[in-house]
């Protein structure tokens, strides 16, 4: 019997801010930052984010376009807004000290990646980060929004059908001013962000996307089922995953293995390459346990 249901997507953004002190104080971090595990005592964190609810403050990253071809250009938009009636400014640079000990702090840019490559091999893991300057100053009028814009280099594919790409972006160290106040010094790590790079024009392109319906018949002998099976999988994970189990049988060659390295990404599991265990596990009170906790997630 077909277990369905709809898949929807949440498309909200989380913000990860680290606010430090006042210029005139230690510049020494207590945060979570992309790539550290230490902890901020709670009052810390409620009296940073008291400081940003006051002043109306809000923080997003987003991107052009969430499916893309490896060699199409992508910009991620770090969007600041501005809800107070003071102008906010992020500056290039921090100077502090007294003259002749005085030194001066530029603000960098950090780039963190997860970057996920899927084939009939497998499922090849990178991290990776890169550091770049903070080319000038953002000025954030009051009641407004200003961006930093982040280009992503394109990606190789790699004989890989299908590339998730998790990124983050970490602007640190920052001076932080809001008109007539005393200058701040933080780090500021926006929410990460998401994109799924493939070989598969009808996935990537806003008009054909919106045509692409998969399911309930997803075609296994087109090219890219990798990315298409993740491509479906966004609208309904549980019917996705039933059309491959069943399909498997009359599977051969490349695109048996395309199916079971499909399977392992969307259900976390590993059943090994042989048809009978993942048709066992469907149809075993695991696979309806798996399938009421994915109805759970909608």
């Amino acid at each position: 019997m077909s277990r369905t249901s709809p898949h929807r997507r949440s498309n909200g953004l989380l913000v990860s801010l680290v606010f430090l002190c006042p210029a005139c104080a230690s510049t020494r971090s207590d945060g979570l930052v992309a790539g550290s595990s230490r902890s901020v005592p709670d009052r810390a964190v409620d009296r940073r984010a008291s400081f940003w609810a006051e002043h109306g403050t809000e923080w997003s990253c987003a991107i052009d376009r969430e499916w893309v071809l490896p060699d199409e250009p992508q910009v991620l938009h770090c969007v600041v807004r501005n809800g107070s009636p003071r102008r906010l400014t992020l500056k290039t640079e921090r100077t502090h000290g007294l003259w002749p000990f005085a030194s001066t702090q530029r603000s960098r840019v950090a780039i963190y990646w997860k970057r996920a490559a899927l084939s009939a091999r497998g499922v090849d893991n990178e991290e990776s980060s890169s550091l770049r300057p903070l080319e000038r100053d953002l000025d954030v009028a009051p009641l407004s929004e200003a961006a930093i814009e982040v280009a992503i280099p394109d990606q190789e594919m790699r004989e890989s059908d299908y590339v998730r790409l998790e990124i983050q972006v970490v602007v640190y160290p920052v001076a932080v001013q809001f008109e007539g106040e005393p200058e701040r010094f933080g780090v500021l790590g926006f929410p990460p962000v998401v994109i799924h790079v493939c070989n598969c024009p009808r996935l990537t392109s806003r008009t054909e996307a919106s045509s692409v319906r998969p399911i309930p018949s997803l075609d296994v002998e087109a090219p890219g089922l990798i990315a298409r099976a993740v491509f479906a999988a966004q609208q309904d994970t549980v019917a996705t995953v039933e059309n491959l189990v069943q399909v498997l049988p009359g599977l051969q060659g490349a695109r048996r293995q395309e199916a079971f390295v499909a399977l392992r990404w969307m259900t976390g599991l590993s059943l090994g390459n042989e048809v009978e265990p993942w048709r066992g596990w469907w149809a075993s009170e695991e696979g309806g346990l798996w399938t009421l906790l994915q109805q759970r997630k909608l």
